[in-house]
């Protein structure tokens, strides 16, 4: 009922819905929601009428034939849990959950590819949501910040240029790539694609035929913290602070992180160089971040920030 009278009529419950849910009064914070399972077991008993038989218990997790999960140990590959969806789409657009810290390490042995950077490196990062340990990369390794030239290693985008085994398409293109966060109509201020050179192609956006933003549209009005009615996406944990009904960390229906604040790089590079914040003269060219919430919020942070990444892909 929220997504077709008055929501965003996409015929799926997603964070708008839930949001009006909420304004509703309909649920509230104690609802059990996805984010409820995320990182939990599926546990199946099984009785039988023969006499004879004994019961049987069956846990997901190890169960070869139950695919995907979200695996939170890094000395175990068998320790997994139910994950975030791990694919969402918008528009041409889908977008892959962050990784956590564990499947940065054991990689292949998880489905993920041996290449992908290991979160214990010197230039990532972790931050723990709803109990799951996430991996937060750099831009360009600390070691070469202050340097212009973008060298290797890069491991926000060899995340995404190394997310599976088989990541390319049949022309040689990735399959999955670091998204932009800025238009073709802010080139004036902004590389809009800094690694266009190096194969660097998220998908076009389905109107204006422009890379596609990570940022999603706005599902809140800020000045009535009312629902529009073209929105889609997550939910605005931007708004929470006004509202005190929406102050949830990950979302409700998809289990992603929403957390205030929570950003993910993009591959938009501001042109201007700034100072780095260290006691040198170097300078630093600050690449833009995009979040998943409230309306219009990018920043520009130094390479060297560690912040997660959502890869993205054509639909």
């Amino acid at each position: 009922d929220y997504d077709s009278n008055g929501g965003n009529g996409n015929g799926i419950v997603d964070d708008a819905d839930w949001a009006q849910a909420v304004l509703a009064d309909t649920v509230d914070m104690n609802t059990i929601n996805a984010s409820h399972y995320i990182g939990k077991d599926v546990e199946l008993h099984i009785t039988f009428t023969e006499s004879g038989v004994d019961p049987m218990t069956l846990f997901a997790s190890t169960t070869d034939t139950v695919m995907g999960g979200i695996y939170y140990n890094k000395d175990d590959a068998t320790k997994r849990g139910i994950e975030p969806v791990r694919e969402v789409q918008f528009g041409n657009a889908v977008f892959h959950r962050p990784l956590s810290y564990a499947e940065t390490l054991l990689k292949d042995a998880v489905k993920f590819s041996a290449n992908i950077p290991s979160s214990s490196n010197r230039y990532t990062s972790t931050s723990t949501y709803n109990g799951i340990q996430y991996a937060k990369f750099e831009m360009v390794d600390a070691a070469d910040y202050g340097v212009i030239k973008l060298t290797k290693p890069r491991p926000a985008l060899d995340v995404c240029f190394n997310m599976y085994t088989d990541n390319t398409n049949t022309d040689g293109s990735y399959i999955w790539n670091l998204p932009i966060g800025k238009t073709l109509s802010e080139s004036n201020a902004y590389y809009y694609n800094v690694f266009v050179n190096e194969k660097n192609t998220p998908p076009e956006d389905d109107t204006a035929k422009q890379f596609n933003f990570t940022k999603l549209a706005n599902i809140l009005k800020q000045s009535s913290n009312t629902i529009t009615t073209d929105t889609i996406g997550l939910i605005g944990s931007y708004f929470a602070q006004s509202t005190g009904k929406l102050a949830y960390e990950t979302s409700p229906t998809t289990g992603w992180l929403l957390a205030p604040k929570v950003q993910f790089w993009s591959a938009s590079n501001k042109k201007s160089l700034e100072d780095n914040y260290s006691s040198t003269t170097q300078k630093l060219r600050k690449v833009n971040t995009v979040a998943f919430f409230a309306p219009g919020s990018t920043w520009d942070k130094p390479y060297n920030t560690p912040l997660f990444v959502s890869c993205v892909r054509a639909k």
